[in-house]
C-alpha cells in the first residue's frame, strides 16, 4: 500500500502478520529529491513480548543488486533505516527478513507459539547461537518468521524520459532470423512509438505538475510502465513465461484498489515458412469485466505473459515488435482536456488508452540452452 508523506513524498509500505496475529512485520521504502530511505521493523505484541524478543535484518536492492544491510541488536522490537543516493530510473527494493528470538529457560525450549518447524540443531528454519551443538551450550535460537518486501521505482519529477537504445533494436533488426525485408521502415516505426509515448508522458507530467503537484494519493494513479521482474524459459521446449510488475506515474506498484485492464499487440511479424506464428491475445484485468475465459488476473500488480511454440528454434524463428498498453483504468478529471492522448494508434479501444514502457534492464543470467532459469533477487 501507499501512503502520502511530507512534502510530497510517496512512500511504499508492506506489511505481513504471523497467523496468530502476534508478530507483525513492516517493510517501508520512500524516494525523493534523488534520495531512497527505508525503514524496517519487527513489531511484537504484548503476548509474544513475555516469550520472544525480535530482530531484524533490512536488505536494500539497486536494480536487484543489494547496496545496504542492517542488522539489529535483539530486542522486544526491532527497527533499522537504511538510505542511498536514487539513479534515475531505476528500480529500488527493500526486503526486511523477521526474526523472533527464543530462550532456553530452566533446561527447555521455550516456544509457546510454536513458530517455525525445529529450534533444536542447527538446521531446519532456525539458526541457533551460543555455540555449539549439544543443547546444555544453547542460548537462544533465531526463528525466521517471513520477510516483507516494499518496492519503488525512481522516476524523475522533472519530465525527463527513461533512456532509450535506438542502436539495441536496430542490432536486433540487423541479426534477426528470418530477416526483416526493409529494416528502414520497422526503424521507423519503433522511432514514431517512442516519440507518442514521449509525447503522452510530457502532456501528463505537466497536467500533474499544476494539478496534483504534491503528488496525492488520492487522485487516481496513472499507468506508465511495466517492469520485468521473473524470466523463465525453456529454450529446448520452446516455452517462455515473464512476469511483469505494473507501476504507475510515480513509480509505484499499481494500487489493486484502482481498475485496470492490460493488453499485448504485435507489429511487424516475420515468421519462418511453415510456423504458426504466436497470437497477441495476452489480457491482464483488475476490477473490470472479463472478455473471455482466457483473460489472466492480475495479481499483487503483476501480470503474467506465457509464450509456447518454436518461437526459440532459430531454423523456425518469429520475429516481431511487441507492445504491452494499458486500458479500462480511472483518469483523473484533470486530465479530461487531454483524452485525445489517451489513445493507441490502431487500438478501437472504447475509454482511455496509453502505451506502457517496458523496462527489462536488470541483469539475468545469460540464456544457455535447455535450461529454466528465473531472474531473483540478488542474480
Amino acid at each position: 500500500m501507499g501512503q502520502f508523506g511530507a512534502s510530497g513524498t510517496v512512500t511504499t509500505t508492506n506489511t505481513g502478520w504471523t497467523s496468530d496475529g502476534h508478530l507483525e512485520g513492516v517493510s517501508s521504502l520512500s524516494i525523493n529529491n534523488g534520495a531512497v530511505s527505508t525503514y524496517s521493523a519487527t513489531l511484537l505484541d504484548y503476548t509474544a513480548n513475555l516469550y520472544y524478543d525480535s530482530d531484524t535484518v533490512a536488505t536494500l536492492f539497486d536494480e536487484r543488486t543489494p547496496i545496504s544491510q542492517a542488522v539489529t541488536q535483539i530486542d522486544s522490537s526491532t527497527a533499522a533505516a537504511l538510505s542511498a543516493s536514487a539513479a534515475a530510473w531505476h528500480d529500488y527494493d527493500l526486503q526486511t527478513d523477521h526474526y523472533a528470538i527464543a530462550y532456553f529457560v530452566n533446561g527447555y525450549y521455550a516456544n509457546p507459539l510454536y513458530w517455525g518447524n525445529s529450534c533444536d540443531a542447527e538446521t531446519g528454519d532456525c539458526s541457533v547461537s551460543g555455540g555449539g551443538g549439544y543443547a546444555y551450550w544453547i542460548t537462544a535460537a533465531a526463528i525466521y518468521i517471513g520477510s516483507t518486501l516494499a518496492d519503488q521505482g525512481y522516476v524523475p519529477q522533472d519530465g525527463s524520459l527513461p533512456p532509450f537504445d535506438l542502436n539495441a533494436y536496430n542490432g536486433f533488426l540487423a541479426s534477426s532470423q528470418p530477416a526483416y525485408g526493409n529494416l528502414a521502415t520497422f526503424s521507423a516505426q519503433v522511432t514514431e512509438w517512442i516519440k507518442r509515448l514521449g509525447t503522452v508522458y510530457t502532456a501528463i507530467k505537466l497536467a500533474e505538475g499544476v494539478y496534483n503537484p504534491n503528488q496525492s494519493l488520492d487522485v487516481p494513479p496513472i499507468p506508465f510502465y511495466v517492469d520485468i521482474v521473473d524470466d523463465t524459459y525453456d529454450i529446448g521446449a520452446g516455452e517462455r513465461q515473464r512476469t511483469f510488475i505494473i507501476k504507475d506515474l510515480k513509480g509505484v506498484p499499481w494500487n489493486m484498489n484502482y481498475p485496470l485492464r492490460v493488453r499485448e499487440r504485435f507489429s511487424n511479424m516475420f515468421t519462418a515458412g511453415g510456423v504458426t506464428p504466436p497470437q497477441p491475445n495476452g489480457i491482464w484485468y483488475n476490477l473490470v469485466p472479463l472478455t473471455s475465459s482466457n483473460d489472466q488476473q492480475i495479481v499483487e500488480s503483476k501480470y503474467v505473459d506465457h509464450h509456447k511454440g518454436t518461437i526459440f528454434n532459430m531454423a523456425a524463428q518469429t520475429s516481431y515488435l511487441q507492445y504491452y498498453y494499458a486500458t479500462d483504468f480511472v483518469m483523473p478529471s484533470y486530465m479530461a482536456g487531454l483524452s485525445s492522448l489517451f489513445t493507441v494508434p490502431g487500438i478501437l479501444d472504447v475509454g482511455p488508452a496509453l502505451p506502457l514502457w517496458i523496462k527489462d534492464t536488470r541483469a539475468c543470467p545469460q540464456w544457455k540452452n535447455s535450461c529454466v532459469r528465473r531472474c531473483l533477487p540478488g542474480e
